[in-house]
Protein backbone atom coordinates (compact mmCIF):
# COMPACT_ATOMS: atom_id res chain seq x y z
CA UNK A 1 0.00 0.00 0.00
CA UNK A 2 1.19 3.90 -0.57
CA UNK A 3 -0.31 6.98 0.70
CA UNK A 4 -1.33 9.28 -2.42
CA UNK A 5 -2.79 11.90 -0.03
CA UNK A 6 -4.92 13.13 3.00
CA UNK A 7 -8.25 15.50 2.35
CA UNK A 8 -9.54 16.85 5.23
CA UNK A 9 -13.43 16.01 5.27
CA UNK A 10 -16.82 16.97 7.64
CA UNK A 11 -16.45 14.05 9.00
CA UNK A 12 -12.46 13.92 9.71
CA UNK A 13 -9.67 12.93 7.58
CA UNK A 14 -9.54 10.89 4.91
CA UNK A 15 -6.39 8.93 3.10
CA UNK A 16 -6.08 7.84 -0.84
CA UNK A 17 -4.57 4.63 -0.47
CA UNK A 18 -3.16 3.00 -3.44
CA UNK A 19 -3.48 -0.99 -3.60
CA UNK A 20 -1.06 -3.74 -5.03
CA UNK A 21 -3.15 -3.82 -7.48
CA UNK A 22 -3.12 -0.47 -8.67
CA UNK A 23 -6.63 1.03 -7.26
CA UNK A 24 -6.86 4.23 -5.05
CA UNK A 25 -9.41 3.30 -2.16
CA UNK A 26 -10.20 5.86 0.96
CA UNK A 27 -10.25 5.19 4.26
CA UNK A 28 -10.75 7.04 7.55
CA UNK A 29 -7.09 8.09 8.72
CA UNK A 30 -7.09 6.69 12.07
CA UNK A 31 -7.45 2.89 9.89
CA UNK A 32 -3.65 3.92 9.66
CA UNK A 33 -2.91 4.55 13.43
CA UNK A 34 -2.07 1.93 14.80
CA UNK A 35 -2.49 2.48 18.22
CA UNK A 36 -6.13 3.10 17.44
CA UNK A 37 -6.19 -0.72 15.44
CA UNK A 38 -4.32 -2.65 18.39
CA UNK A 39 -7.28 -3.59 20.66
CA UNK A 40 -9.11 -5.03 17.70
CA UNK A 41 -9.47 -8.14 16.13
CA UNK A 42 -10.10 -9.57 12.72
CA UNK A 43 -13.50 -11.99 13.24
CA UNK A 44 -16.53 -13.02 10.75
CA UNK A 45 -18.56 -10.41 9.21
CA UNK A 46 -21.88 -9.90 11.02
CA UNK A 47 -24.99 -8.08 11.34
CA UNK A 48 -27.97 -7.61 12.74
CA UNK A 49 -30.69 -8.80 10.14
CA UNK A 50 -33.86 -7.81 12.08
CA UNK A 51 -33.10 -4.77 12.20
CA UNK A 52 -33.05 -4.48 8.24
CA UNK A 53 -36.91 -6.30 8.07
CA UNK A 54 -37.82 -3.10 11.02
CA UNK A 55 -35.63 -0.07 9.39
CA UNK A 56 -38.08 2.54 7.14
CA UNK A 57 -36.86 2.76 3.60
CA UNK A 58 -36.92 6.35 2.81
Amino acid sequence: MRRQGVDQRKRGAVAHIETASGNVIVIPTWMLDPIACAGMEIGEPGFYSKRLLISPVY
